[in-house]
């Protein structure tokens, strides 16, 4: 068993996630964690070699990677890695994320795209910059160290929109690592959240989450 784990949250991407995976799986274990899928998502992830783990209905995406995390931290990997199914993210750099994790010792490393393609993006992520240094804190491409996994509170994890592990380090002072990174445009359509007033919502819902979490926590740090 490799120390890596990589993990792939998928919902009905049959005409990507096959590339994703052969082009992912010589880094590490590839977890794919199929979020109800109707289309043959399963079948192709398996087909390609993929470890499948599954919900018979749509969770969402939080509670799917928080699933594929439980199940890796079950398993004992060292290092957990995320990675979207559409074959956006460059599999080109897992190298040199888990190089970081691995070999500089960091906590956390995140991806930092070239473009964001929602004005709720934009919004979320000038605020993480400027108080934070982390420019694309809604980046799915994301490396995580497992011994700092196992101290948060996963269940804060849900609807952060990946948000809460990458907050929780910083405010932690523990070691993060951001690497810009190239996305592809979508070769096939794709199930995940669209650029829909809807996914605007949930990206804002979370931004409201994390800033009444990170207050609660400035002012708990201040009153020790």
């Amino acid at each position: 068993m490799s120390q890596v784990c990589i993990i792939i949250p998928a919902f009905n991407e049959e005409l990507s996630i096959g590339e994703v995976i052969f082009q992912s799986k010589k880094y590490g274990d590839i977890i794919v964690v199929d979020d109800g899928s109707t289309d043959k998502t399963i079948e192709v992830s398996k087909k390609y070699g993929a470890i499948v783990i599954y919900s018979k209905i749509n969770m969402g995406y939080d509670k799917t990677v928080l699933k594929g995390i439980n199940y890796a931290l079950d398993k004992d990997y060292n290092y957990i890695l995320i990675i979207d199914a559409d074959g956006q993210h460059p599999s080109k750099s897992i190298p040199k994320f888990i190089h970081y994790i691995k070999k500089k010792k960091y906590n956390v490393v995140i991806g930092n795209r070239n473009y964001y393609p929602r004005l709720s993006e934009k919004i979320f992520n000038y605020y993480s910059n400027k108080f934070y240094s982390i420019p694309d804190v809604l980046c799915g491409m994301k490396c995580y160290k497992a011994d700092f996994l196992k101290d948060c509170d996963h269940n804060k994890y849900i609807n952060s929109i990946g948000t809460y592990y990458l907050f929780n380090a910083v405010s932690r002072n523990l070691k993060v690592k951001v690497i810009n990174i190239t996305v592809r445009n979508r070769q096939f359509n794709s199930s995940k959240m669209g650029l829909s007033f809807i996914a605007n919502f949930k990206v804002f819902k979370a931004f409201i989450k994390i800033l009444l979490y990170n207050l609660i926590s400035f002012k708990g740090n201040n009153e020790k």
